[in-house]
């Protein structure tokens, strides 16, 4: 009983986030046009992607996005990068789209848009 409560367990959090991502994946068109056309004052855009060491070290991070251009996001690092030595807090990147797995629009009032994957990890609890 224990092994299957476990592999139910670890199944869950293997295919929970990955579920997830396909979510925040499958919304980002329409977010991505909301950016475009000019969000209301205040109102925040971040991408959330895996960043990578030449080592192999990743590090999940948020970006403000500053532009989306040619399918390519610019932005800063909004993220406290704890365990990788190539990329700083606030350092301006440029990675392509594709790369995403989640996004957030924060309004003024702190109420998030999005986030599929923070959401899950809020509120996921194993058995």
């Amino acid at each position: 009983m224990k092994r299957s409560t476990l592999s139910l367990a670890v199944c869950a959090w293997i295919v929970l986030p990955a579920l997830t991502t396909h979510a925040a994946r499958a919304t980002y068109p329409l977010a991505k046009k909301r950016f475009i056309a000019g969000l209301p004052k205040g109102y925040r855009f971040f991408i959330q992607l895996p960043l990578c060491d030449p080592d192999g070290t990743r590090e999940s991070c948020f970006i403000f996005v500053e532009s989306i251009r040619n399918g390519k996001i610019t932005g800063t690092i909004n993220s406290h990068v704890d365990v990788l030595s190539s990329y700083k807090t606030d350092q301006r990147i440029t990675f392509p789209e594709s790369d995403i797995t989640n996004w957030l629009i924060l309004r003024p009032d702190g109420v998030e848009e999005g986030n599929y994957v923070g959401k899950f990890l809020d509120h996921y609890k194993p058995q």
